[in-house]
């Protein structure tokens, strides 16, 4: 599956950062940061994989979901911080560059205030679902730190 090859082109960008460690490539390459963010790009990758398993296992979650509120702005601020991350790797400019991330109990909360009764079948994805959220985000929050990307929570609606 497409996601497989992703995961095995990730383990191999590793060996190869361990490998080109030696050679002169103008400035020092440094293979250690460079294996902590395909680590945490790895599991991002697997937490959003399992967050869609899970909205495909509760059809109260996939409701939600599409109409605005607690999932959406989780959304939204996710894809905002990927799009700043991506920013700035491709720029290298951190002058505005700063990441809002989601509060993950706000969503937690709100989701289980949103979804009851819930069969505990479903109740488990629920909470992988929130289980890999909170992977995901902090995974993001490590990719940030790693470029010195200033990190703060997503501001309340208004």
């Amino acid at each position: 599956s497409l996601d497989e090859q992703i995961i095995k082109a990730l383990l191999k960008q590793r060996q190869l950062a361990k490998e080109s460690a030696t050679e002169l490539i103008g400035k020092r390459f440094d293979p250690d940061h460079f294996a902590r963010s395909l680590y945490c790009e790895r599991e991002i990758l697997r937490a959003i994989n399992f967050m869609d398993l899970a909205l495909s296992r509760v059809e109260s979650i996939q409701s939600i979901y599409a109409d605005p509120g607690p999932l959406t702005s989780f959304n939204q601020a996710v894809l905002d911080a990927l799009d700043v991350l991506a920013g700035v790797l491709r720029t290298k400019n951190l002058k505005s560059a700063h990441i809002h991330l989601p509060d993950l109990k706000s969503m937690t909360i709100a989701l289980q205030d949103q979804i009851k009764p819930l069969a505990d079948s479903q109740r488990v994805y629920l909470d992988g679902f929130a289980f890999s959220a909170e992977v995901l985000i902090n995974n993001l929050h490590e990719l940030a730190k790693l470029y010195k990307v200033p990190v703060s929570p997503t501001p309340p609606p208004a």
